[in-house]
């Protein structure tokens, strides 16, 4: 199966404030993380997430865990990376060159990272043995010198059409919203958060209006737990009181509410409406990967995403 016929799961955990409130560790989560991770690998899918990967926390979980199960053989090595990084211009834009090459090769053959521009364009690149290659529209690849990357990113900065970050995410969750068959959102921030509305609503919100299914990992609490509840999943008793919440939390739910009825018109078409309920309130780490994967294989058969080039 080459990388364009490969069913693409946009993957999405977060810091949120419920752990312990619902009685879990962080490293909990963080095996959730793992095994739906390599659960997706293992079926033959690709994962995408979107965000800084430079940092620490969960995002860097994923490539722990990536690797890990490479060294382990529980996942064999594939001609494209396994995981499709969508880099958001507000956080690659003022990084220099240097640092962006050091990242490229930090995360090497596991990563396809793919630089968007401030209205979701993009240029996907990723690191060889033999270095960069770049992702060519026909979803075969080319040899990519420094230089070449020189010019391609600052084609990419000239591109801009916004200055704002809340823009940039959100171009960023439009644009994998048409290129992934559905989105896995687990924890999640209600507050402390860079956009015009929590990351994770944004991601649910920007799924629904392109008609993909959304897949709220309830259990852990933080914005996934009110996706999971805005969608009809859980009852509204569910819905953890926030003593606050950042800027368009509210107003965002309320817009994502409107789609619950398209949510679970797609569900009975697919036949997985028990399968999301119970997924909204699921812990075990198996169970969850086993769960995403049967969607995101149904998803896939039924053409739920655009075919793109990577």
């Amino acid at each position: 199966m080459t990388a364009t016929d490969r069913p693409l799961v946009a993957l999405s955990v977060s810091d949120g404030p419920d752990l312990a409130r619902f009685g879990y560790l962080e490293r909990h989560l963080r095996q959730v993380l793992a095994e739906v991770l390599i659960g997706l690998l293992r079926a033959d899918c690709r994962v995408g997430y979107g965000g800084d990967l430079r940092r620490d926390g969960y995002t860097r979980d994923l490539f722990e865990a990536l690797t890990a199960a490479y060294q382990r053989n529980q996942l064999a090595p594939t001609a494209r990376p396994a995981i499709v990084h969508y880099f958001p211009f507000s956080s690659w834009q003022e990084a220099d060159t240097e640092e962006l090459l050091r990242h490229l090769q930090a995360v090497g053959g596991v990563a396809e990272t793919r630089f968007l521009d401030a209205g979701g364009g993009y240029d996907a690149v990723f690191w060889t043995d033999d270095g960069l290659r770049q992702v060519l529209p026909d979803g075969e690849t080319a040899g990519l010198t420094q230089g070449d990357l020189i010019r391609l990113l600052q084609r990419l900065r000239e591109a801009r059409v916004s200055e704002t970050a809340a823009r940039a995410l959100t171009a960023m969750r439009e644009t994998m919203a048409r290129e992934t068959v559905l989105r896995v959102v687990a924890s999640g921030k209600v507050a402390g958060y860079q956009g015009r509305m929590p990351g994770i609503v944004e991601e649910a919100l920007r799924h629904a209006e392109a008609g993909r299914l959304v897949v709220p990992l309830g259990a852990f609490g933080g914005a996934a737990r009110a996706v999971a509840v805005a969608l009809r999943l859980l009852p509204a008793a569910a819905r953890v009181p926030y003593a606050e919440t950042g800027q368009g939390y509210e107003e965002a739910l309320r817009v994502l509410a409107e789609f619950a009825g398209r949510q679970q018109d797609l569900a009975a078409r697919l036949a997985v409406r028990p399968a999301l309920e119970r997924l909204a309130t699921a812990d075990e780490p198996t169970a969850i990967a086993a769960g995403v994967v049967r969607l995101a294989r149904l998803a896939a058969e039924t053409g739920q995403a655009h075919r793109t080039p990577g």
